[in-house]
């Protein structure tokens, strides 16, 4: 979510972590997540780093607060929508559902790892989890797999493979 990348201040051995601001005060866990970076988005850290340290972006540099950030990250999905021809609103929240969708339905990735990629909990698996250490290279599996789909030179076969290594 825009309001995470805007104010995250933990990178650390190719990890982004922090607690998601959206539901931390409402779970014992804090809400608290770790995303791999992988290779072929590390462009963007160092693109966007923040010099000073003091978070891991700069966008607090850039942007008065995190509501004007995301603002500018759905305008900028606004002309990517164009440029591509795609007809439904891009925004922000249409892209984790995408995510979610493609993660789930094309790359078969369980619905228990979508929901811990999103850093969701539901009740059902409340009491379970607190027996379980989170896991967080599920994520890094689903978004490796992401990855590989939206940059593969095969993509537009419509059923191109994921190669094995990422199942």
């Amino acid at each position: 979510n825009p309001v995470d990348l805007y104010f995250v201040d933990s990178y650390k051995k190719k990890r982004i972590s922090y607690n998601r601001k959206k539901t931390e005060s409402r779970r014992e866990d804090e809400a608290y997540i770790s995303i791999k970076v992988e290779p072929a988005v590390e462009f963007l850290i160092d693109k966007y780093k923040d010099p000073t340290r003091k978070r891991v972006f700069n966008f607090y540099k850039m942007y008065s607060d995190s509501h004007v950030f995301g603002s500018n990250l759905n305008k900028g999905l606004k002309d990517v929508q164009k440029a591509c021809g795609i007809e439904e609103n891009l925004t922000m929240y249409v892209a984790r559902n995408s995510w979610a969708t493609i993660a789930r339905n094309k790359l078969g990735v369980s619905v228990d790892d979508v929901a811990l990629s999103l850093n969701h909990v539901d009740e059902e698996h409340k009491v379970t989890l607190g027996y379980i250490e989170k896991d967080f290279t599920l994520i890094d599996e689903a978004n490796k797999k992401m990855i590989y789909l939206l940059f593969s030179k095969d993509q537009k076969k419509e059923n191109s493979d994921v190669p094995e290594e990422t199942h």
